[in-house]
């Protein structure tokens, strides 16, 4: 079981573009490949899909196919220390874990969501708040931002530690741990 990276996303921004941007926050959790036996795993994703979209980092940046497809754990033949070396190198990634690792920034979806507190939209902000495995989602953040440059993230993460990173358009604003 992973240790939680408790998250607290507030996103800034007009009214208008917080809505677009919370309606595209939601989605369904796409079941990989290696995790199921086919019949089973058709089952699962209808099930998945019964229920109301969930708030998912995958909504905003998905998985792509190839990577669905090679699984999420496999034999990657390389030692410990080429894996060392090659996460964080979005070209680099052997299968899903390592792509989540070094395109989100963390190994899996949210692991546990708590709330989405909408109240401040039309004050121009949204929080959100959520657990992420090991590691916060700065990573997934910045590409996110690109999509919605209108809008201001800061995100503020705690495990061992305080993280601030903060992005607007694709650009980190502030980077900062705290011990």
């Amino acid at each position: 079981m992973p240790e939680h990276c408790y998250n607290s996303l507030v996103v800034e921004g007009k009214p208008e573009d917080l809505t677009s941007f919370d309606q595209a926050f939601k989605g369904y959790e796409t079941v990989w490949p290696d995790t199921f036996p086919e019949d089973q795993r058709k089952k699962v994703q209808e099930e998945i899909h019964r229920d109301e979209p969930e708030y998912l980092l995958e909504a905003l940046f998905p998985i792509p196919p190839e990577v669905l497809e090679k699984g999420y754990s496999v034999d990657s033949g390389m030692t410990r220390k080429e894996k060392e070396e090659a996460l964080g190198d979005h070209e680099k990634w052997w299968d899903g874990y390592s792509w989540l690792l070094s395109h989100w920034g963390t190994s899996r979806d949210i692991i546990d969501f708590d709330f989405a507190d909408l109240s401040s939209l039309n004050e121009g902000s949204i929080e959100y708040v959520f657990a992420t495995a090991w590691t916060p989602p700065d990573v997934w953040l910045l590409t996110v931002s690109k999509k919605f440059p209108q809008l201001l993230f800061k995100l503020h993460s705690v495990l061992n530690g305080q993280l601030l990173f903060e992005c607007k358009a694709g650009e980190v604003l502030q980077d900062r741990t705290t011990n």
